[in-house]
């Protein structure tokens, strides 16, 4: 079963990793997706990077939110997201703009945005259940 606690706390892990790594490594993330790095890229990439940490330090403090709207809402925000997330990679993928190494993020962001939508779809159920 999916625990939202530890479900924020890998997602606040995920996050601040990939903060550290889009604001001081940014070189992999061109290597791993097989793009030109540019100046504009990174440029793109830092500032992507502090919405990462906002990601981060959000879904740790949440951790332990008690079932409420507040947190149906971050549970399907985070999921709608990472959803959104998963099938740009996709939809560059197919159209040859990244290469293969897209999928590892595909993959992850499909996890952890099907595990928020089960959280979310799941606590509603137990709303209309009352």
């Amino acid at each position: 079963m999916i625990n939202y606690k530890y479900i924020c706390r890998f997602t606040a892990f995920l996050s601040a990793t990939l903060f550290v790594t889009l604001l001081f490594f940014s070189s992999s993330i061109f290597s791993l997706f097989q793009l030109q790095e540019n100046e504009s890229a990174i440029f793109v990439l830092r500032r992507t990077a502090l919405l990462f940490l906002g990601l981060s330090i959000i879904s740790w403090g949440g951790q332990d939110a008690p079932p409420s709207d507040l947190r149906q809402s971050f549970c399907l925000g985070m999921s709608v997201a990472m959803f959104g997330l998963a099938i740009t990679g996709i939809l560059a993928y197919w159209r040859g703009f990244v290469g293969v190494g897209v999928m590892l993020s595909v993959f992850v962001e499909l996890a952890v945005s099907f595990s928020y939508f089960y959280i979310w779809w799941r606590s509603r159920l137990v709303e209309v259940g009352r």
